[in-house]
């Protein structure tokens, strides 16, 4: 049954081609800024907004499934426990990043003389990033060494209030909609006023929550979870039945 998936095959292999691509895109970038190398023409190298959006759709998909799952068998949805695992499987590695980021990459520089600046101190930045804002730190000070780090900073924020809304909702397809919905609006009336979201941090905060990319995800994982296998199937109406 598809209620019952414990591993989704070929999702590594897709995760892999993503990551190539923002690897791609950001060394694209880096050898532009300092004159090393100018390939950003060849539109391989311009993919990394797109595989970033890809790992959004496939992070919504895979929690939306996971809370599909717990929510059918126990009938309810562990809030505290959620949480955990995405503590212990997301900080460790963010924070590592961001002690190599922010106080061993400047030391290193400083020892050894390279001509490097950062965009920014210790001192201007440790809250955006202890409290998973990241993007604000882009935003403020532009192109640096932990960029990559303001999706996590977005994941965690859809994480925060994923799980909640999923155990608030007797019907799991409201809060898809809704976030789909919402994001959609938002994004229509920036459009409309003809906001600069590189000046306004509230556009700027919106345009880039890519939640709509996730949730699109949590429609993937929904109806993947409702449908039966080819061969039980029979004609129904998926979309009421959680």
């Amino acid at each position: 049954m598809y209620k019952s998936i414990t591993h989704f095959k070929g999702l590594n292999t897709l995760r892999f081609l993503a990551a190539s691509l923002v690897v791609l895109h950001h060394s694209a970038t880096i050898g532009r800024k300092y004159e090393l190398f100018d390939i950003e023409s060849f539109s391989l190298f311009r993919n990394g907004a797109n595989a970033v959006s890809f790992f959004f759709v496939l992070s919504g998909f895979l929690i939306t499934y996971l809370l599909l799952k717990e929510k059918n068998q126990t009938k309810t949805i562990a809030i505290k426990q959620f949480y955990l695992r995405r503590v212990k499987r997301i900080w460790p590695l963010y924070f590592l990043l961001i002690f190599i980021g922010t106080i061993f990459l400047p030391f290193f520089f400083s020892m050894f003389n390279i001509d490097y600046e950062m965009p920014y101190a210790l001192s201007q930045t440790w809250y955006y990033f202890l409290f998973f804002f990241p993007i604000l730190v882009l935003f403020h000070y532009g192109n640096h060494f932990l960029e990559p780090l303001w999706s996590i900073g977005v994941e965690e924020v859809f994480y925060l209030i994923w799980a909640p809304l999923f155990k608030f909702f007797k019907k799991s397809l409201i809060p898809i909609i809704c976030i789909i919905a919402i994001k959609l609006l938002l994004a229509i009336f920036i459009q409309i006023q003809g906001i600069d979201i590189s000046n306004n941090v509230y556009a700027f905060l919106i345009h880039n929550y890519s939640f709509e990319t996730m949730a699109i995800g949590a429609l993937g994982a929904y109806l993947i979870f409702v449908t039966p296998p080819i061969n039980d199937w029979k004609p129904r109406y998926y979309l009421v039945n959680l």
